[in-house]
């Protein structure tokens, strides 16, 4: 279907574009198809034995999802081991990998497959990394070959356009890197660990200020542990695909603050290149000494409350810490360093610091 076949490049290209999202392109590959679903979706080798998740899905309802990642992606036969290893970036439909008869004497065919009417499936393995690949799927209720042997062909020949377009996804997020900039003004550092513990980026200002608190233990196969034991344990558990915990945490170690924060990515990005966590290294100093936090209170009559904002900031204490130290709401604390910025016509207390830094 060749006007199927250039809508669905040009949603590919809307995509990249970000015109459209993922769930649109996966309702245009099954459009011709009475009943369908698409997803994409994590799958580990029967090594690890934790199965896999659907994350990108039109077609299927939340229980189909869930029994899914809780059961059925155990026992999937269409995906062994030899399809989620293999090298070639090929697509594969149903009959490749299993026969239908033996397909209809599985558990997942009886208990799974058949009461959600579907039949046939095809699909592609977009990247693979220790056990676990990434995956294009289609599972279809029709019960001709042919119809998965339709679907491969067609993903077949938007694999070129599709490779270019998750390279897009697979960059390293220019906000990320931006925010190191920020942090190096501010004299701290910046690092960014994958989901396998290797360094993603790790600014000057980070490396040094990780040797001079041994925060940095290298591994076999460039992976990184840190040290204390209790931020390698946060740092795991925030890379955790599933992890639903805190967006940050803040660990006191020495004279620095330890900030560990879960990058927030687009869905495909995290899909492809797996989770991202950041770790931002504060050296705890101030940048106020008493004549020009003086000359400060003059300029700008700052109240009491005000400056105490002031000298919290030009610690590095969050809003968080300020409203902790001086038993004050969160929103007192907002409300004071909000006056504050006001007051010294700053708009961000970036720009605060950058004018504490000029004094």
């Amino acid at each position: 279907m060749p006007d199927l076949e250039a809508a669905l490049a040009d949603s590919l290209l809307s995509v990249l574009m970000a015109e459209a999202d993922w769930h649109q392109f996966l309702e245009l590959l099954i459009s011709d198809q009475s009943h369908a679903a698409a997803m994409f979706m994590i799958q580990n080798d029967r090594l690890s034995g934790s199965g896999g998740e659907i994350s990108i899905v039109t077609g299927l309802e939340e229980s189909a999802i869930r029994d899914y990642s809780e059961h059925y992606s155990r026992v999937n036969p269409w995906l062994p081991d030899f399809i989620l290893h293999t090298t070639l970036m090929n697509p594969w439909c149903d009959q490749d990998v299993l026969p239908r008869a033996q397909l209809h004497r599985s558990e997942y065919y009886n208990d799974y497959l058949r009461l959600l009417g579907l039949e046939g499936a095809a699909g592609l393995a977009l990247t693979r990394r220790d056990g676990t690949a990434v995956l294009l799927g289609v599972v279809l209720g029709d019960a001709d070959p042919e119809a998965p042997a339709l679907i491969m062909r067609r993903i077949g020949g938007l694999m070129p356009l599709m490779s270019r377009v998750l390279d897009y996804y697979r960059r390293p997020d220019a906000g990320m890197l931006a925010a190191d900039q920020v942090v190096e003004v501010l004299g701290s550092g910046l690092c960014l660990f994958g989901w396998d513990g290797r360094f993603l980026h790790l600014s000057r200002s980070a490396e040094a200020l990780g040797q001079a608190l041994d925060l940095f233990v290298a591994e076999p196969l460039g992976r990184v542990r840190l040290k204390p034991d209790l931020l390698q344990e946060a740092r795991q558990e925030m890379l955790r695909w599933d992890y639903t915990g805190p967006v940050q945490r803040v660990i006191r170690l020495k004279d620095c603050r330890l900030t560990l924060f879960r990058s927030s990515r687009s869905s495909m990005s995290e899909l492809l290149c797996g989770p991202v966590v950041g770790l931002i290294i504060e050296p705890m100093r101030s940048w106020l000494d008493p004549h020009h936090e003086h000359e400060l209170v003059r300029r700008y009559r700052l109240t009491g409350a005000e400056l105490r904002a002031l000298r919290g900031i030009a610690a590095g204490a969050s809003i968080q810490d300020m409203a902790e130290s001086s038993a004050r709401s969160v929103e007192t604390l907002r409300s004071q360093v909000k006056s504050l910025l006001y007051k010294t016509g700053c708009a961000t207390q970036l720009q605060l610091l950058h004018l504490l830094r000029s004094l």
